[in-house]
């Protein structure tokens, strides 16, 4: 099977083999121009001189999901380590995990709002609560990941896994918090 690829004003042909492989043919082997902008008469058949093969469709192939975590979660790491940023990431997760509406991420804004500042790096002094959702004590976020003290979204995840669980949705969590000043 051949195919005609057009590299800067020559044109090359490739031959693809069965096993996946493709070399570029020498330009000595190639098609004159008369002969590739020649108007086709007849119907080319697999039986005439004229047929190159089938039309070969080349798609792209998509990574793995293990090639694709690693990068992902370093990019969400980063941007995580700014409130913005972090409050993107918790809409990313909520998409993939929550589907809760728009007024219940703004009552998860409201709430780390209040608790942290939407800042990784948060600790109360006094009680010990530890990161952007305020864990208390701070190792339970260790469930979700062991780096829970540097990574954002560890501490997102966690999070929003014990809203969902404790209070069923971010806005539940907000009226306890509002009442008693803890959830």
């Amino acid at each position: 099977m051949r195919k005609g690829i057009v590299c800067g004003s020559a044109v090359a042909l490739l031959i693809a083999l069965p096993s996946g492989v493709a070399y570029a043919m020498p330009p000595s082997t190639q098609p004159s121009s008369a002969w590739v902008n020649r108007p086709i008469t007849t119907p080319v058949t697999s039986d005439s001189p004229d047929f190159i093969g089938p039309r070969i469709e080349h798609r792209a192939v998509e990574p793995s999901r293990a090639q694709t975590r690693t990068p992902l979660a370093v990019s969400r790491m980063s941007l995580a380590r700014t409130r913005v940023g972090a409050i993107s990431v918790a809409g990313e997760l909520n998409t993939e995990l929550y589907q809760w509406n728009f007024d219940q991420m703004g009552c998860l804004v409201d709430l780390w709002d209040h608790e942290s500042n939407w800042n990784y790096k948060s600790i109360n002094r006094v009680s010990g609560a530890h990161g952007i959702a305020q864990a208390l004590p701070a190792w339970k976020m260790s469930t979700v990941a062991k780096d829970w003290r540097k990574n954002p979204v560890t501490q997102i995840t966690w999070g929003m896994n014990y809203i969902k669980s404790r209070y069923g949705n971010p806005c539940n969590a907000l009226r306890h918090w509002q009442q008693k000043n803890w959830y």
